[in-house]
């Protein structure tokens, strides 16, 4: 079967049955029609000089033929017409020597316009072809930039994904390691460090309330025992219990932080009088000696506070901290 592409469309405005499968049988054919009339044409010539109508329309379908030849089969088509044409302006010429018919110049003259023919339409093909083949060039460049922009884009869009989840992951890490550096992690409350940490700030910065801080040191009593009783793992479900009922019920604005074993410290930052602290520590004490189920045995347990006040005490750190631990409540 005959594609499209095989196919040279004459008049395609008109219908697909002007358009010429480009294949050898139709060239051979072509050229055997060209070589029929230009037989034909010689021998009307030799022998009817004076039928110079019925040779020129021989001369005309050759004519037809020659450029069919040259629009279908470019480059051998071509050649193959022009072959044919000088051998008819050959044979005409010999002709006009002998007998200067009508026919003979009239042949003569058509061949001539068949070459040029031929040679202009042959060098428009060609111009036409070369833009053609420049034009698709360019397309594939512009086809394989457009490409390549889109492959860039679709890598700077993947590298932006990698480096978002890279960012998260290094924000998730940076996280966890602050919670491992100032979160204690039996308690989830802060730790030692952090305490150290804020202490120092409240003691260099001025924003504190009238420059004013209470601690409070908390040492569970006793807790020695538990431990012995019940092993570690009791022990330390014990603290838990402590840490989540001291922050029920200490003050939002409090700091409640686990130094390390049965010891805690709160850091209070509100204005208030060495009575109100005592109060406010009184009741804390009765809470912590409310009963602690711990397999299945009501455990109570108490605690001693010390106190240690900012600046009255000291204005120093490590003075604060021992005055902490020698006072008691």
């Amino acid at each position: 079967m005959t594609t499209n592409r095989e196919k040279v469309c004459i008049l395609p405005m008109f219908s697909e049955k002007f358009c010429l499968p480009r294949n050898n049988f139709n060239r051979k054919l072509m050229q055997i029609s060209i070589l029929v009339i230009f037989s034909v044409s010689y021998v009307i010539i030799g022998v009817f000089p004076k039928y110079w109508l019925i040779i020129g329309m021989m001369i005309q379908f050759q004519l037809i033929l020659s450029l069919l030849m040259t629009l279908i089969y470019l480059r051998i088509g071509c050649i193959t017409a022009l072959i044919f044409n000088f051998i008819t302006i050959i044979q005409s010429t010999y002709r006009l020597t002998v007998d200067h018919s009508y026919g003979s110049q009239l042949v003569f003259i058509l061949s001539i316009d068949t070459i040029m023919s031929i040679l202009v339409i042959s060098y428009f093909i060609k111009m036409g072809s070369q833009t053609y083949f420049d034009l698709l060039k360019k397309e594939e460049i512009v086809s394989k930039s457009f490409l390549k922009t889109a492959l860039s884009e679709e890598e700077l869009w993947k590298k932006n994904k990698q480096l978002k989840k890279l960012n998260k992951t290094i924000c998730h890490d940076k996280e966890e390691m602050h919670r491992l550096a100032y979160i204690d992690s039996l308690t989830n409350l802060p730790n030692r460090r952090m305490f150290r940490d804020h202490l120092n700030k409240m003691v260099n910065s001025s924003n504190t309330t009238s420059n004013f801080f209470a601690l409070v040191f908390i040492d569970l009593d006793n807790f020695k025992n538990v431990n012995d009783t019940f092993g570690h793992q009791s022990g330390d479900e014990l603290i838990r219990h402590i840490s989540f009922r001291l922050r029920q019920y200490i003050d939002p604005s409090d700091m409640l932080a686990h130094l390390g074993g049965d010891e805690f410290v709160l850091v209070i930052q509100r204005l208030l009088s060495h009575k109100n602290i005592i109060d406010y520590l009184t009741s804390l004490a009765v809470k912590l000696r409310e009963p602690v189920m711990l397999r299945k045995i009501k455990i109570t347990i108490s605690a001693s506070f010390g106190i240690s006040i900012y600046p009255q005490d000291s204005n120093v750190v490590e003075e604060i901290l021992k005055k902490l631990r020698h006072s008691d409540v």
